[in-house]
């Protein structure tokens, strides 16, 4: 027997068992091994199970009943041995009974691999079987190199956390012990050698009988100011700081000096003047933090801490909130640009700035002279004059402008005299005064008119020899053309009957003289005799005031005669032939002679003063009344 019938008949006893449900373990797996492996014992096993199925059918349909009555005469149930005889039966049948076509789709036969291409295939799949394992291998390697790696770090880390708690604890001791040693030493040092001072930040370069609350502060000029509170009981403290800012301190006030740009004004007046290199000068208050972008600004900080700010010149920036002074920051705050000629005012606790009259009246803005000045004198510059020129008699050349000394300087021409009876101005000591006669004052190219329309005033000292048959000029302003080729022209004069007279003129010529505005006093000088008088000019009116009142006011002018861009030549006494005339001054249609007499304390405002300055300047020489209260 060959070995493919030995197979065949193996295949044939298996088929048979495993349709009886009788195969055993090992012969499940050679079963198995055969269907899978043997395309011979396959396709046996595919006829096999297509005869089982059409034997059943034809004992379903009873079609062949006479074939296979040998079976139905089987009247017990079923055994396992039936399989094997109906094996036997259906042997025989196939010997000796009818063909049987079975419909079945024919497959074509599977190619049988040969020898070769067996073997090559068994070695692909052994070396891909190969490559596997190789793959396997190397990832674990590679798992097992990062945990050798991480585990060297951590050893690393632990070795390194060790040495690095060693050298703590060695450097550490020595550091305590260096420490105390230094700590020792610096007590010893500060024990032996004084404390160094903070260095300085600013000067004290001019002042006025002022007295620190602390005796300890310096009071001498250009003494060195270094950060701290100051309390100023009386009189004027110039201040510069070293960032080139400028400071007058009027009692009583009370200061913090922080650094070279910034201070801390608690209560009192202060007027600052700022260069454009000190710009970002900052001044807080218990209110507001005034911030300087180049200018000239007063404030007045009263007890509440509330504070009224007065811009000059330039622009401020104003913020109006609570002020931490040890930090020099406000909290809550608004801001507010403010410029030139405005005024401000912001309350204590409330963030909110309020709009107020801009008035320079409280504020002085130089101490030009070291020496104590009049009653009179602290009343003229509280209210900020642009000129002002006070005859001393200590140059016969020249005559310095006491409001800013470097600036609108006069020249004195002719025959000068002065007179050693000046007007009393309230401190009751001598007085220079001017003698005008043969000589004037010339002043020029100064800008009178303030911005805004504000106007201008003139205030002065006037003592009249003789009150003759003529009009007499006192002080004489040309704008020498300017405006358009307009000429203006302003004088102060005193009329034939002894009245107080003030004319302004235009160029521009009209038969009706309306060009010509013209205002007298109702009340007379009196030759002899000193008065104080004083003229404000708006675009609404002229107004004449004699010894501190009002004597006569004229309205319904035209605002032509304001021009803050006119610039005037300003003569104090009158030069002679201004027209050709000799002696005799001529303006318009009026002819004038030269004033004689005296005056003195010649000021010049570039705003129009309140009627209340003007009585308050007269009673200051008066009565002595000024005193260095913050409410002048």
């Amino acid at each position: 027997m060959t070995d493919e019938h030995k197979i065949a008949a193996e295949v044939s006893e298996l088929v048979i068992l495993s349709l009886d449900e009788m195969l055993t373990p090992e012969q499940k797996m050679r079963f198995n091994e055969l269907i899978i492996s043997d395309p011979g014992a396959r396709k046996y096993y595919l006829d096999y199970l297509s005869i089982q199925i059409a034997i059943k059918h034809i004992i379903d349909t009873s079609k062949h009943k006479e074939g296979f009555a040998f079976l139905q005469k089987t009247e017990r149930p079923p055994h396992q041995e039936d399989g094997i005889v109906i094996g036997k039966e259906l042997a025989e049948y196939e010997k000796n009974g009818k063909p049987v076509e079975v419909e079945r789709n024919v497959e074509p036969a599977e190619r049988v691999l040969s020898e070769r291409e067996r073997e090559a295939k068994i070695r692909a799949f052994l070396a891909e079987e190969k490559a596997m394992e190789e793959q396997e291998r190397m990832l674990a390697e590679l798992e097992r190199r990062k945990i050798l790696q991480r585990e060297i770090r951590r050893r690393r880390r632990i070795a390194l956390a060790h040495s690095i708690s060693a050298k703590i604890k060695k450097y550490a001791t020595i550091t305590a012990m260096a420490a105390v040693g230094m700590v020792t030493a610096y007590f010893v040092y500060a024990l032996l050698t004084p404390a160094p001072r903070t260095s300085s930040i600013a000067t004290l370069t001019d002042g006025i009988n002022l007295k620190w609350a602390e005796p300890d502060l310096p009071a001498q000029l250009n003494s060195l100011l270094r950060p701290g509170y100051m309390k100023l009981i009386e009189g004027y403290a110039e201040i510069s700081f070293d960032s080139g800012a400028k400071a007058i301190l009027q009692a009583p006030a009370e200061i913090e000096l922080q650094n070279a740009s910034r201070a801390y004004l608690q209560s009192g007046i202060l007027s600052a003047t700022v260069p454009l290199e000190a710009r970002g000068f900052t001044l807080n208050t218990p209110s507001a933090s005034i911030v300087d972008l180049g200018t000239e600004f007063s404030v007045h900080v009263t007890k509440d801490g509330s504070s009224d700010i007065h811009v000059i010149k330039g622009k401020v920036s104003l913020l109006a909130g609570k002020i931490d002074n040890l930090v020099g920051k406000l909290f809550e705050t608004v801001e507010q640009i403010v410029e030139a000629g405005q005024a401000r005012h912001v309350k204590t606790g409330i963030c909110k700035i309020q709009k107020i009259p801009f008035n320079q009246a409280t504020f002085a803005r130089n101490i030009p002279l070291p020496y104590k000045p009049s009653p009179y004198e602290l009343a003229v510059r509280r209210s900020n004059p642009t000129c002002y020129w006070r005859f001393s008699g200590n140059d016969s050349r020249k005559c310095i402008n006491s409001a800013d000394a470097d600036r609108y300087g006069a020249e004195y021409f002719g025959s000068i005299e002065f007179e050693s009876s000046g007007p009393d101005l309230g401190d009751g000591q001598p007085n220079n005064a001017l003698k005008l006669g043969d000589g004037y004052v010339l002043a020029p190219d100064i800008k009178i008119d303030g911005p805004d329309m504000r106007g201008s005033s003139i205030a002065l000292w006037l003592r009249p020899d003789i009150i003759s048959s003529n009009k007499q000029s006192i002080i004489w302003q040309d704008t020498s053309g300017k405006l358009g080729g307009i000429g203006f022209e302003r004088l102060l004069f005193m009329d034939e009957k002894g009245h107080l007279g003030f004319l302004i003129f235009t160029s521009l010529y009209d038969e009706n003289n309306s060009n010509i505005v013209e205002v007298l006093s109702t009340k007379k000088l009196q030759a002899g005799r000193w008065s104080h008088v004083a003229v404000t000019i708006t675009s609404d009116n002229v107004q004449l005031s004699i010894n501190g009142r009002i004597s006569k006011t004229r309205i319904n002018l035209t605002s032509q005669i304001l021009d803050p861009d006119l610039i005037w030549h300003t003569f104090v006494g009158t030069p002679r032939n201004n027209r050709g005339e000799g002696e005799y001054f001529v303006l318009g249609r009026s002819t004038y002679s030269i004033f004689k007499g005296d005056v003195d304390e010649v000021a010049l405002f570039n705003r129009a003063l309140q009627a209340e300055e003007i009585s308050r300047l007269y009673m200051s020489a008066k009565q002595n009344i000024l005193s260095t209260d913050a409410s002048y």
